[in-house]
């Protein structure tokens, strides 16, 4: 994985460092716009990647999705098998928040709806360290980063919180 540089501007050098200390990432929410995210960060990255979900079922077809992809790169040359075994093995599908309390990033893609978000951040607040944790994103088009910010209770999570539309 390429590292963060800070070129001699001494005002990012702490940015940069925690940039580079990144290992962990949570993903919420294992439907296809999350499967995209996970692969990406998977084969970008040498990241540990934690996906979570509340559906079993969600869980299971994002898993069967991640290594349909991996046995067809195999297949057509495009990756290792040994590759895609370590690929494999940095992912661990849960549906316990409390996997997620080493996570350096937080990404949610779970939905759009504002009650089950604050649900979603509540957990978060509930199971993670935010002096730990670097960011949370939520993958939203429909809301602004204040009003998501808003559903989190602790102002050191708003502090890290960042709104991305689509990927």
């Amino acid at each position: 994985m390429k590292k963060a540089f800070a070129f001699g501007d001494k005002s990012i050098v702490s940015a940069v460092k925690r940039i580079n200390e990144i290992r962990r990432v949570a993903v919420i929410g294992a439907g296809t716009m999350g499967q995209g995210i996970i692969e990406d960060l998977l084969r970008k990255t040498d990241y540990q990647v934690v996906v979570l979900d509340i559906s079993t079922e969600a869980l299971e077809r994002c898993k069967a999705a991640c290594e349909g992809a991996w046995k067809h790169r195999v297949s057509t040359f495009q990756l290792r098998q040994e590759d895609a075994d370590t690929l494999a093995s940095r992912v661990t599908y849960t549906k316990n928040y409390a996997e997620l309390s080493d996570a350096d990033i937080i990404w949610e893609i779970a939905t759009e709806r504002t009650d089950v978000k604050k649900a979603i951040f509540n957990a978060i607040e509930k199971n993670v360290d935010a002096d730990r944790l670097a960011a949370v994103f939520s993958n939203t088009s429909s809301h602004t980063t204040e009003e998501l910010a808003r559903l989190f209770q602790s102002g050191a999570f708003r502090e890290k919180f960042l709104t991305v539309h689509g990927y």
